[in-house]
Order: C-alpha cells, then sequence, then structure tokens
C-alpha cells in the first residue's frame, strides 16, 4: 500500500482528497495545511507520493516541489490546483511534478496515482 501525503490550505479539500485516495490502494499517512507544515511532514513520514496543492501560507506548492525534488527526484508528486495556466502546468511539470489535476475535477486522480506508482 502506497503512502501519501495531502497537502492543501483547505479542510475540506483535504478530507475530499482522502476519501477518494483511500477509494484505491492507498493510505494517508499525514496532512498539512501551509508550505511549512508540508515540509516537516515530508521529512518526518517520507511518502510515496505527496498531493500538493500550489496556493498555499507560507511556502507555495511550487517552491515545496523544488524542495522535494532537490531531496530526492524520484519522489513522486501530483499537483492538485484549480489553477490550470498553460504555463503553471509546464512550470510544474519543468520542476518534476508527475501530474497536475484540476480542482475539482478529479475523476483522474486514482487512475493518476496508479500510473505513477507502478
Amino acid at each position: 500500500m502506497k503512502k501519501v501525503l495531502i497537502v492543501d490550505d483547505s479542510k475540506f479539500m483535504r478530507k475530499l482528497l482522502k476519501r477518494l485516495v483511500e477509494k484505491g490502494d492507498y493510505q494517508i499517512i499525514a496532512e498539512a495545511s501551509n508550505g511549512q507544515e508540508a515540509i516537516e511532514k515530508l521529512q518526518e513520514f517520507s511518502p510515496d507520493i505527496t498531493l500538493l496543492d500550489i496556493t498555499l501560507p507560507c511556502m507555495s506548492g511550487l517552491e515545496i516541489l523544488k524542495k522535494i525534488k532537490e531531496q530526492d527526484p524520484s519522489s513522486k508528486v501530483v499537483i492538485c490546483s484549480s489553477l490550470s495556466y498553460e504555463s503553471l502546468v509546464d512550470e510544474s511539470e519543468g520542476l518534476g511534478a508527475n501530474g497536475f489535476i484540476v480542482k475539482p475535477y478529479f475523476d483522474k486522480l486514482l487512475s493518476t496515482l496508479d500510473q505513477i506508482s507502478s
């Protein structure tokens, strides 16, 4: 079972993502509501996959993505954001994101997780 960290400043969105992700072969090991908390949880739990919002207090999701990939280039990160500008998607991919899901359209979330997990 793959371990997942959810990073989103919205408690509602974290709960929704948790319900969706747990329908697959995934376990939510931690949640974070801001950038600083995300860095702490990443170091504490070493998740297999991180679901990461872009707009966060303390530090942007892109800054967190950059730190994750610097520490472990093989880490799997899926951006989950309501911001879906082409330039933002391209920047995310350039920084090493393994997927980009536009909130709240999560119909491909589990298939994206399955694809990057195999």
